[in-house]
């Protein structure tokens, strides 16, 4: 007893000091999330490589002998940074908004309010984390579209800075979509009523100027029609917005929708379902 009485005691550990951001506390949440995406990968790469198949093959079926004069080699052309940006989109969107979901109905999402990050930073865990996985199923399905229909990039760093600040705006407003869903229902409801119209509202398969006004009235406040129209533009295809212009409304449209989802984690707002 003298022995165990006289044994030193460990010095305790200084506190961590964390400074103005906790990159730790963002890199946490982000390897917790990639970690579910790679347990799953073959249906968040394969259904969307899938899916993106299947609509070039009707898009090349439909053209038919049309490819030959160029007519057909166009519209593919035009069609072909549409399809990528969908698929982007779609999926830096729906990866994060189905995790929040899932942690909701689990009763495990409260439990990161606990950890020592503020709410923006759990926020920005997330949507960097779905910014990676929608790129990363994006990759093949670029890949896919590049041979068949022959695009390249003529601007590479811009059709890059467009990824980013589009799959960010997209991620972070996936992130408000599992905050608002109380059910999978909900969430499938605003999928389905609201990020695929605007999806088919934003000049992917075809021009602004083909649309009647009320629907090209739609797609000038759609940020989707930007985030299509510069990544084309990028691509070498026709574009109707200035470059910079599209990417100064994804980026400000990114940084609203995060102030604005941080402050409603912050007050707790629908965290439990």
């Amino acid at each position: 007893m003298t022995e165990m009485a006289t044994r030193p005691v460990a010095a305790p550990l200084p506190p961590r000091v964390l400074g103005l951001v906790n990159w730790l506390g963002i890199a946490t949440v982000m390897r917790a999330e990639l970690q579910v995406y790679r347990r799953f990968w073959l249906m968040t790469v394969g259904g969307p490589v899938l899916s993106m198949g299947l609509y070039l093959l009707v898009f090349v079926l439909a053209i038919g002998p049309s490819r030959i004069d160029g007519a057909g080699d166009a519209i593919l052309r035009f069609m072909a940074p549409g399809m990528v940006m969908m698929t982007l989109l779609q999926w830096a969107s729906q990866n994060v908004a189905f995790s929040v979901v899932y942690k909701k109905l689990e009763g495990i999402f409260a439990d990161y309010l606990s950890v020592p990050v503020m709410p923006w930073e759990l926020v920005f865990g997330f949507v960097v984390s779905s910014m990676i996985t929608g790129m990363i199923t994006t990759l093949p399905v670029l890949i896919m579209v590049m041979i068949v229909t022959g695009v390249t990039f003529t601007a590479p760093l811009t059709a890059l800075a467009v990824v980013i600040s589009s799959s960010a705006m997209m991620a972070v407003f996936g992130f408000l979509m599992g905050l608002w869903a109380k059910k999978w229902d909900g969430l499938s409801a605003v999928i389905g009523f609201l990020i695929v119209p605007l999806t088919f509202l934003s000049g992917t398969f075809v021009a602004i100027d083909r649309f009647p006004d009320w629907a090209a009235a739609i797609m000038v406040v759609n940020p989707i029609y930007y985030a299509v129209d510069a990544f084309r533009g990028a691509m070498g295809g026709p574009h109707d917005v200035p470059i910079w212009v599209s990417l100064t409304v994804l980026v400000g449209t990114f940084v609203v929708l995060l102030a604005v989802t941080g402050f409603l984690v912050g007050r707790g707002w629908r965290i439990k379902s």
